[in-house]
């Protein structure tokens, strides 16, 4: 999908798809043909899914990607994007948790302006509109990371028609939600907890093997 490169496809249920190989030295984003294991989907959803089987040297450069000399599509993984409208509501339920703890973190003890209504009301919602009412509301909150965690539960809304956004939102809410106190690299790896957390999600939902 990024390149525009027309894959060999399957002839068949049974039948994979011709090799495709690389010419030259492998390079992450540069050459070679590029898969992620299960554990790595939510880093790389597109409109397509397709299970890929990889040959001869492989080069492991980039912790969510591996970079092969050769490989051919198997087949196109069923259920997606069928299972989209679920993993983006799943994403919006994940960002509201991650924003009600950061709003727990926040007060009142350590910061008076912030007070526990703010977590009860942003948890007790009883639906979406509901919850955008609210996550709207509190985005003109004092505190910045109060503000910044309901602003991403509305950002995460509005991403609903789009899984892939959807998910990058509530990576990022969680990263925010690891840093308060922290640092960036805090963020990072709140982050790339939450891309696994999505990763396994789809890879139960879709019958693919995780591993580990």
């Amino acid at each position: 999908m990024v390149t525009g490169f027309a894959w060999p496809l399957p002839a068949g249920p049974d039948e994979a798809g011709g090799w495709v190989e690389a010419n030259g030295p492998l390079e992450v984003c540069g050459r070679g043909v590029h898969a992620c294991r299960a554990d790595d989907l939510a880093w790389w959803l597109s409109a397509q899914l397709w299970e890929i089987e990889i040959d001869g040297a492989v080069l492991q450069d980039d912790p969510h990607t591996l970079v092969a000399e050769r490989g051919r599509l198997v087949a196109r993984v069923a259920g997606w994007p069928a299972v989209g409208p679920d993993l983006a509501r799943w994403a919006v339920e994940r960002t509201r948790r991650h924003a009600v703890s950061v709003l727990r973190a926040l007060g009142p003890t350590a910061d008076p302006a912030v007070s526990p209504a703010d977590a009860g009301a942003l948890e007790g919602c009883a639906d979406l509109d509901e919850l955008a009412a609210v996550a709207a509301r509190l985005a003109d909150h004092p505190h910045p990371d109060a503000a910044m965690a309901a602003a991403l539960v509305a950002d995460n809304l509005a991403d609903l028609p789009n899984p892939v956004e959807a998910c990058h939102t509530s990576a990022r809410a969680a990263g925010h939600h690891g840093s308060i106190g922290g640092s960036p690299a805090d963020y990072e790896q709140a982050f790339a907890a939450e891309r696994r957390a999505q990763s396994r999600w789809l890879a139960d939902r879709l019958g693919l093997l995780t591993p580990g």
